[in-house]
This record gives C-alpha cells, structure tokens and sequence, in this order.
C-alpha cells in the first residue's frame, strides 16, 4: 500500500512560490496596461467657417491611452501628433465627434471607446467693436507725462457663435509706459484682448487684426502745482468749550516735484495743531509737511485760526439783571 502522507513543508512552498508569480505577472500587467489621460494638440478641420462657429473649443484633446511606458513617452515628446476633428457636415448644436489621432503609428495606443469629442456648433456672428486701452506701469523719464491715446485701426472685428461674441463687453490693449520711447515716439504693438463684462477673457473669439499700433503722445509734465492745505488738528478741549470753526490762511500752496508725485498729489497737510490747552479762538502759525519727493512747498508756513465757544458761560448775578 503506498504512502498517503502529505508533505506539508513542500505544499507551503509551492503555495507561496505560486502567489509570488501570481503577483509578479499582475503586477508588471497592471503597470503597463493601466489606462492613463494624455493631452494632445486638436485641430477642428471643414468647419464651414462663413455659417458656423464652435463655441468656446479646447485647445487639447484629452485622450485615454493603454500601452507600454516607452510608447507613451515617445508620444508625449512627439511634437506632431495631433487630434483631428472632421466638421464639414457639423449642424447647430451639441453633437459628439469622432477623433482622428496622427500620425496613424499612434493610434492603436488610444482607447478607441474614448475617441469622441462633444462640441458645440452655432450660427456665426460678428460685429465691430472699439479698442480701448489699459496704461501700466510709469513713464521712464518722470519730466513727461502723458497726453493722449490712439489706436490703429482703432475698432476690430470679432466673430464666433453667437452666444460667445454677446458675452464681449469690452475689447482692450495694455499699454506699457514704460516702454514709451519719448525721442522717437514709435508705436507700440500690442495683442487684442476680449473681456466679458467682469473682466474675464471670452474664449473662442476670432479678432481682425488681432494685433493695433498704440500711439502714446507725451509732452512735458508740469513741475509745480497747486495744492490744498489740510489742517491737522489733535487733541481735544475742556468740556465747556466747543471747536465752532478753522481757517487757513492761505488755503492752497505751490508745490514743485517730480511730475509722477505731483500727479498723485492734491493736498499738503499742516505739521499737528494741539487744541487740548486752547481757552479762547486763537490763531496758530504752524510748519507744513513735505511729502516724499516734493522739493519745495510755498509758502512753507501758514495760520490756522481756530474759532471756539464757551457751552457754560458764567450767569450773571440777580444785581446785574436788576439795573
């Protein structure tokens, strides 16, 4: 009779070698099957462009791709592949479109369940709109100050769909100051931007011309102005008397300065006026503070009259009131 014996020790062995090739074999599946996302350019083909426009397109078609990591990674570094749409029989609408990746080597990489694309097809619109412009950043030279704006062309044209063309609210150029050359006045070139009505870029819109000149006239900035003087009153009286009134004298003086801190100037304030010890209206002649920048303030003192009044005057006594 033979022997059933069971070797144990040799059954666990086989047990663990067997989940080791198990784990070894899913694990290198896994690791080169997994699907992944991969972003590739996408260009929208036959659209008949006089009729219809796509809404807001992406930029990127996002496909799902299974293969083996060097595949993947020479796609990603391929700057030819593309994903084509085909939109010559495209109506008004939502519809899914197919997609076409090239070059043909590529394609077997993309699941081909995932090859679609919704976009949304409406009818074209267009209208002309003015460009305005936005003005950043200073004028290098700070002795000139700018003028003027202009613009050429100073309207574009903007189409697309419908609904995307009636979102623009305001069509819009940067111009830089700094890059101003004050002794050849050239132009600068600047991109169209189309902004909805909080300021955000409106996608999908085609611009003509997407570029305009910006002609910036200076000339030179004044280097002195007028400004008012604010009084600087602290402290506060005994609580029987009452602040009625002040005057400056005078009100305004004349400052001069570098133009760009003259521009951003339009009061001087008189140094602190301690009104906490005042009995009576009494007229203070006090210094005025200079801003940064300033190189002179004239006068460079003036009077403050400050105007009070007594809330308990004494009474007068019964034999007063008698005569």
């Amino acid at each position: 009779m033979k022997d059933s014996k069971i070797n144990a020790p040799l059954m666990l062995i086989s047990v663990v070698i067997s989940v080791i090739m198990w784990w070894a074999v899913y694990s290198q599946a896994t690791s080169t099957e997994a699907p992944i996302k991969v972003g590739i350019k996408l260009r929208l083909d036959g659209l008949d462009t006089t009729r219809f426009a796509v809404v807001d397109p992406p930029q990127q078609f996002r496909g799902q791709v299974i293969g083996g990591d060097e595949r993947v990674k020479e796609l990603q570094r391929d700057e030819t592949v593309e994903a084509t749409v085909d939109l010559s029989n495209a109506t008004i609408g939502r519809h899914p479109f197919r997609v076409q990746i090239v070059p043909a080597k590529y394609r077997d990489l993309f699941d081909p369940n995932y090859l679609e694309l919704p976009l949304v097809i409406e009818e074209r619109s267009e209208k002309n709109s003015k460009v305005t412009y936005e003005a950043v950043g200073e004028i290098q030279n700070p002795n000139y100050k700018l003028d003027d704006v202009s613009m050429e062309p100073a309207t574009v044209t903007l189409s697309g769909g419908r609904t995307q063309v009636d979102k623009v609210a305001r069509v819009r150029v940067v111009l830089d100051l700094g890059e101003i050359e004050i002794d050849t006045r050239k132009p600068q070139q600047a991109r169209v931007q189309v902004l909805d009505s909080v300021g955000k870029p409106v996608q999908g819109i085609r611009v003509e011309p997407s570029i305009v000149s910006i002609n910036a006239i200076v000339n030179p900035a004044p280097q002195q102005k007028v400004a008012f003087v604010q009084a600087d009153i602290i402290g506060s009286p005994s609580p029987d008397i009452q602040t009625v009134a002040y005057e400056i004298i005078p009100n305004q003086v004349m400052v001069r300065g570098p133009s760009r801190i003259l521009a951003r100037l339009s009061q001087i304030q008189t140094d602190p006026i301690d009104i906490s010890t005042i009995t009576q209206t009494r007229v203070y002649e006090v210094g005025l503070v200079k801003p940064d920048g300033v190189t002179s303030i004239k006068p460079s003192t003036v009077r403050v009259r400050v105007r009070v009044k007594h809330l308990f005057p004494e009474q007068k006594t019964s034999t007063e009131a008698g005569h």
